[in-house]
């Protein structure tokens, strides 16, 4: 069975929350390096969009395992992600393996110190996505157009410099600018243990397509 959220990229805007005063009363600092990277990518560059077409992999909390929950990409709009700040725009991370994605999650809580158990009940839900438009991170060649190594990706501690510098971090910026120039999404390397792990964030107001993404395995509300 296959569920196809019927929401499109304009109601998904729509959708967004209106900025309150506790959202905007501390803004991170933008990164320097933003303007920067949006006139790097300024025309689509050779090798600067790639296309996915195949099954994707994240956890989520059962009670968001079903319909536009487990897609929507909303909750990107309450806490920041390596490759998007807060409250800017919705954003899904996803994985391309099972693995790569329990180990996404379980990365996440030993950051803050939560042990394994806490991480559970947890559902693996799979996505189809056809995808035509995403800035490819692990494409050597098109890292140092945007002069972006590998090891500044893997480094970035992005929640210190958020809570303590107040600052985005430079995976932030550069997910911003993706996103305000019309890519789909992100292939990034997983920062995990995995050296092959591959991620692909999502931007789902940015779909090409109404149907670019499809919960395969939706879990029935009780």
């Amino acid at each position: 069975m296959i569920y196809a959220p019927t929401y499109s990229p304009k109601h998904q805007r729509e959708l967004l929350p209106r900025p309150t005063k506790k959202t905007n009363s501390c803004p991170l600092c933008p990164h320097p390096e933003f303007e920067a990277f949006c006139r790097r990518l300024q025309g689509r560059p050779k090798g600067s969009s790639e296309q996915f077409q195949g099954t994707l992999f994240r956890f989520v909390h059962p009670r968001y395992s079903s319909g536009m929950d487990a897609t929507s990409g909303m909750g990107a709009l309450k806490v920041s992600g390596r490759w998007h700040p807060q409250g800017r725009f919705p954003c899904l991370y996803t994985s391309t393996t099972p693995e790569t994605a329990l180990q996404e999650m379980l990365a996440a809580n030993r950051y803050n110190r939560l042990q394994d158990h806490r991480s559970l009940p947890s559902t693996l839900v799979d996505i189809r996505a056809e995808l035509f438009h995403l800035l490819d991170l692990t494409n050597g060649k098109l890292r140092q157009r945007l002069r972006l190594s590998n090891i500044a990706i893997q480094n970035c501690d992005w929640r210190n410099t958020n809570r303590f510098d107040r600052a985005e971090a430079i995976t932030q910026a550069l997910g911003r600018a993706a996103f305000d120039l019309g890519y789909e999404g992100i292939i990034a390397p997983s920062t995990t243990s995995n050296p092959n792990g591959r991620n692909v964030v999502i931007f789902p107001g940015k779909l090409l397509r109404s149907e670019s993404i499809k919960l395969l395995t939706p879990i029935p509300n009780t």
